[in-house]
């Protein structure tokens, strides 16, 4: 499998809306280059890869959400990846609630988190 990182994504409020969204749109850029979530999810995912975003919690990246359509993501507050060469036929199930490992690339069981 090869991982592709789209970055960090946040929130913005654009100095000049899109005249064709509702006034309540939430909007999300890419924190490198500021590139909007909207415009990229219109072209920047290749077709039968697994995309996927991910929020960082207790000092790992967590997988939340893996879908084949990248429609279905909106990745406030997250980091983007992408997935070639996925075989399986569920990637909610294979990667939702995993910890992904950015110098390893790799999906693994999170920490478990101590409550005190």
């Amino acid at each position: 499998m090869k991982i592709i990182n789209h970055g960090e994504w946040t929130r913005y409020t654009p100095s000049v809306p899109n005249p064709n969204a509702p006034a309540n749109t939430i909007y999300v850029r890419r924190s490198s280059d500021g590139v909007d979530w909207y415009h990229f999810v219109q072209g920047g995912f290749q077709e039968d890869t697994v995309k996927m975003m991910c929020s960082f919690q207790s000092d790992e990246w967590i997988v939340d959400s893996a879908v084949f359509d990248g429609d279905r993501l909106f990745p406030a507050e997250r980091m983007v990846l992408e997935i070639e060469g996925y075989s399986g036929t569920d990637p909610a199930k294979d990667f939702n609630g995993k910890a992904y490992g950015s110098k390893t690339k790799t999906f693994n069981p999170r920490k478990e988190v101590k409550v005190e």
